[in-house]
């Protein structure tokens, strides 16, 4: 092919145009395809802002569920203590009652389980007495004293004493830590005085009249 046949030729090819069937066509593929690929984007945004928000709001619950379940686990064994106090001031209550109609009766055989029971109920409230945080005792305080003088009113009909050793430390366990709380207060005159008291009645054994003044003074 010589030169001015192919210069014919390109001239030629210059002057085809595609029809407009063609360029409608071509047009539409092409702005389609940017759609779908900017549509795919959208979406693929929107995931992601989506797991974003569903982790930072999953971690938001994780955190607040471990800052709770304590608090309310601790709140639970509070309230079981109390109660279980409660229970055992109830139970020392009738068995006092079953310690007098026996012994009045001289029924010493059947009143040899009795007291058998009254040292389990006694020994066993002190050992959930042990479990109270030191920040609690004050809301157990009133149960403790009546638990003791229940005792004490049972030795009396007895004419001797209960040993219920878990249930006379723990009693002393939670006496001395309130004197020592009390001691590293600013207290009246006054206060000085009942808790001088308390330390009296504590070092002769006297805890139930020691928790007394230690209740009085907790509620000033």
């Amino acid at each position: 092919m010589d030169e001015k046949l192919l210069i014919q030729k390109i001239r030629a090819l210059k002057e085809i145009k595609p029809s407009q069937e063609w360029v409608d066509f071509t047009y539409s593929q092409i702005v389609g395809s940017l759609a779908s690929v900017s549509s795919l984007e959208g979406n693929k945004a929107r995931w992601t802002w989506n797991w974003k928000f569903i982790r930072v709001s999953g971690l938001s619950f994780a955190l607040i569920v471990l800052l709770l379940v304590p608090l309310l686990i601790f709140n639970q064994q509070n309230k079981q203590l109390e109660a279980q106090l409660q229970l055992s001031q109830q139970k020392l209550e009738q068995l006092t009652i079953s310690v007098n109609r026996l012994t009045q009766k001289n029924q010493e055989k059947e009143l040899k389980p009795v007291i058998q029971n009254i040292t389990k109920t006694l020994n066993e409230t002190g050992v959930a007495l042990k479990r109270a945080k030191e920040k609690d005792i004050k809301k157990i305080i009133p149960q403790a004293i009546e638990i003791q003088r229940q005792k004490q009113e049972t030795e009396k009909i007895l004419a001797t004493k209960i040993e219920a050793p878990e249930w006379e430390s723990s009693l002393k366990k939670i006496t001395a830590q309130e004197i020592e709380d009390l001691e590293n207060r600013s207290l009246t005159e006054e206060d000085k005085r009942l808790l001088n008291e308390a330390k009296e009645n504590y070092n002769k054994g006297n805890f139930e009249l020691a928790l007394e003044k230690i209740y009085i003074l907790s509620q000033k």
